[in-house]
C-alpha cells in the first residue's frame, strides 16, 4: 500500500519525464516487478495498492466486480442536496458517459469558504470519473484522495510512504473478490 503524493504518476516509467509511483518507493521495493492495481490521476493522492497477483488485480479493477473505493474530495461550489441526489441516482456526463449511483454525503461543510468535504464511494472506474462528475454540477475539485479500496483502508500512513498490507488485508482482498482467502500467487 501506497499513499500516493499529488504530482506523481500511477505508471512505471512517463514519456513526459514526471514522477512516478516507482520514484517515491524505495529502490528495494521498486524492483519487486509490483505493479499498480488501477490508477490515480496526477493531481490525485491516496491508497493505491501495488501488487505481483495478476488475477487478483484484475478482479479488483474489473467493472463486473463493483469493488468499491471510497474517496475523500473537498470542493469549492454549493453542495446542495440536488447535486448529491444526482450523484446517488447515476448521472451522464457532458461526454455521454452513464455512471453508475455513487454513494456520496457531505463529511464537513466550511460555509465561509464556500468549501465541502464529501465522501464518495464509487464502484465504476471512469476515467477521471470524480472530477468530471464534479465539473458537471457546477463544483470543484480542490483536493482529491481515496482512503479505501474494498475492505483495505488507508489508516494514517503519511503521504509518500508505503507499506505492506497484513496478511488478514490481503485475505480480506481475496474474500471481497470472491477468490480462495488462504491462496495468493503474488505479494503486496
Amino acid at each position: 500500500m501506497l499513499n500516493k503524493p499529488v504530482q506523481v504518476v500511477t505508471t512505471a516509467k512517463d514519456p513526459q519525464g514526471r514522477r512516478t509511483v516507482f520514484d517515491v518507493l524505495p529502490q528495494w521495493a521498486a524492483r519487486r516487478r509490483l505493479f499498480p492495481v488501477g490508477r490515480l490521476d496526477y493531481f490525485s493522492e491516496g491508497l493505491l495498492l501495488l501488487t505481483t497477483d495478476g488475477e487478483l488485480a484484475h478482479r479488483l479493477t474489473h467493472p463486473s466486480r463493483h469493488a468499491p473505493k471510497t474517496y475523500h474530495v473537498r470542493v469549492r461550489g454549493r453542495v446542495e442536496n440536488r447535486r448529491l441526489e444526482a450523484m446517488r441516482k447515476g448521472m451522464r456526463l457532458a461526454e455521454g458517459e452513464h455512471l453508475a449511483p455513487v454513494k456520496a454525503k457531505i463529511l464537513h461543510a466550511v460555509p465561509d469558504k464556500n468549501e465541502y468535504v464529501l465522501e464518495m464511494e464509487l464502484i465504476q472506474g471512469i476515467n477521471r470519473q470524480i472530477r468530471r462528475m464534479c465539473r458537471d454540477l457546477d463544483l470543484t475539485v480542490l483536493r482529491l484522495r481515496r482512503v479505501s479500496l474494498g475492505p483495505v483502508a488507508l489508516g494514517d500512513l503519511p503521504t509518500g510512504k508505503f507499506r505492506d498490507l497484513t496478511p488478514e488485508e490481503v485475505r480480506a482482498l481475496r474474500r471481497s473478490v470472491d477468490m480462495d482467502a488462504s491462496g495468493g500467487q503474488g505479494t503486496f
